[in-house]
C-alpha cells in the first residue's frame, strides 16, 4: 500500500500563528499562575517597621509633634509639670528706734540697716514712723510759750513739732530703753557716757546738766556712777 500523502491545511500556518499570539495574550493577563516576586530583604523591612510603629504609638506621636516643632507633652514627673510650693508672706517685724544728735533713726532688725530721720524732716512723717516702732502716740500738745507741739509716745519719748517741722527730743523715765547708736540713753552712768562722748558736766538751774556729742542731759549726781535721768536733743521747750 503506498503511503498517501495528505495535502496541506491550506491557512494552517496563519492559524497556528493566531492560536499562538491568543495563548500568548492570556498568559500575560493570567500571569501564567505565577505570584509576583517580592524581594525577602523587602518584605521582611517593611514587617519590621510596621511592626515598630505598632508597638511604640507614643513615639510616634512624640515624632510627629517633634517633626512639627512643637515641644513634646511634659510627663507627670517632668519639671514642667510640678507646681512650685510657695511659702506664706512673713508678716514684717517693726523697726526699732534710736536717739541721734541730729534726730533719730529707724533700723532694721533682720538686716541692721539704719534710716535717718534728720531734724527738719515733716512732722506728720516724724509721727508716722515713729508709731511704727513705738506704736500709736499717747498724747499730743502744744506749748504757748514755747510755740511748740510735742507728741509723746511710750518709752518715755517726745518729740518737739515747730511749724509741722521736727525740731528736737526728750527721754525722760527709767523704765525707757531707748538709746543712741553707741548704746548711751537714759539709765546709763556718767562713766559710759564719758567712755563714748567728750561730756561736759556742770550744776545749773535743772540740776546736774550736761552736754556731750550734740546732745544733752540731767545726771543723778557729779559722780561716776551717777545715771543719766532725762536726755534731749536738738530744740525742746523746757521750763528753767
Amino acid at each position: 500500500m503506498n503511503p498517501q500523502r495528505l495535502a496541506p491545511w491550506p491557512g494552517w500556518r496563519e492559524g497556528a500563528v493566531r492560536v499562538w499570539l491568543s495563548l500568548t495574550l492570556l498568559c500575560s493577563v493570567l500571569a501564567c499562575g505565577e505570584s509576583p516576586r517580592i524581594p525577602a530583604n523587602a518584605a521582611s523591612g517593611g514587617a519590621d517597621s510596621a511592626a515598630e510603629v505598632a508597638s511604640s504609638p507614643s513615639e510616634g506621636a512624640n515624632a510627629g509633634s517633634k517633626v512639627a516643632g512643637l515641644p513634646a507633652s511634659p510627663t507627670p514627673d517632668s519639671a514642667e509639670s510640678r507646681t512650685p510650693a510657695t511659702e506664706p508672706p512673713r508678716a514684717q517685724a517693726s523697726p526699732l528706734l534710736a536717739l541721734d544728735p541730729e534726730g533719730l533713726r529707724l533700723v532694721d532688725r533682720e538686716t541692721g540697716r539704719a534710716r535717718s530721720i534728720a531734724f527738719g524732716s515733716p512732722g506728720d512723717f516724724v509721727v508716722e514712723v515713729t508709731s511704727l516702732a513705738l506704736g500709736a502716740p499717747l498724747e499730743r500738745g502744744s506749748s504757748r510759750d514755747c510755740g511748740t507741739e510735742d507728741v509723746s509716745w511710750e518709752e518715755g519719748l517726745s518729740v518737739t513739732l515747730r511749724s509741722n517741722r521736727f525740731v528736737g527730743w526728750f527721754v525722760r523715765g527709767d523704765a525707757s530703753s531707748l538709746t543712741t547708736m553707741s548704746g548711751i540713753g537714759v539709765g546709763s552712768t556718767r562713766a559710759e557716757l564719758e567712755s563714748v562722748y567728750v561730756a561736759q558736766v556742770a550744776p545749773s538751774s535743772l540740776g546736774t546738766e550736761f552736754t556731750a556729742g550734740g546732745m544733752a542731759g540731767l545726771l543723778s549726781s557729779t559722780s561716776p556712777d551717777a545715771r543719766i535721768t532725762r536726755l534731749w536733743a536738738g530744740e525742746v521747750c523746757l521750763g528753767r
